[in-house]
């Protein structure tokens, strides 16, 4: 009876063995991947294209990306997180215009009314892409894109810059 009970105990510890090994490299294989890039999370949106990402971001700023079937949104953050830039599949919404608030209608990327608002350090400037969209929202363009580029704490030159190096990711 106890050969049986010895034989029975390194059976189940030669099994714990295996599975403790087995799932230990699973686990580390799970944590080992690398996060998806935003250019890689940005390419899921399905139901929008083009979808824009700028080419010029300062070194150290961080992306937050945040995705759905038909929008996106990157924001990326300078160390300290106070300036910030923001590109978005969004309807065109600015902000009530105060004191000292600049807005213009202007040519961008193919619309020819786009609105540009800054008030401080914040500025928005919403535009309608030429493409396809279909926005889940009902009754939307769907031979077009809603975009903003939103940023706090840039110059109107720097959002500008941003502004202009949006490129489609395919």
């Amino acid at each position: 009876m106890l050969c049986v009970r010895t034989r029975v105990l390194a059976v189940g510890i030669v099994v714990a063995f295996v599975l403790t090994g087995a799932g230990g490299w699973a686990v580390v294989r799970r944590f080992d991947r690398p996060a998806p890039t935003v250019v890689e999370t940005v390419k899921r949106v399905g139901d929008a294209d083009p979808r824009l990402l700028p080419a010029k971001i300062p070194a150290g700023w961080r992306p937050v990306t945040h995705t759905g079937r038909s929008f996106f949104s990157v924001t990326y953050r300078a160390p300290g997180g106070q300036t910030w830039v923001r590109v978005a599949i969004a309807l065109p919404n600015l902000p009530l215009p105060g004191a000292g608030t600049t807005q213009r209608t202007m040519h961008f990327r193919g619309d020819r009314a786009a609105s540009y608002q800054a008030s401080g350090g914040h500025r928005e400037l919403h535009w309608w892409e030429p493409g396809t969209w279909t926005s889940h929202v009902g009754q939307q363009p769907t031979d077009r894109v809603p975009y903003e580029l939103a940023s706090d704490g840039m110059t109107e030159s720097q959002f500008l810059t941003v502004a202009h190096s949006l490129r489609s990711i395919g």
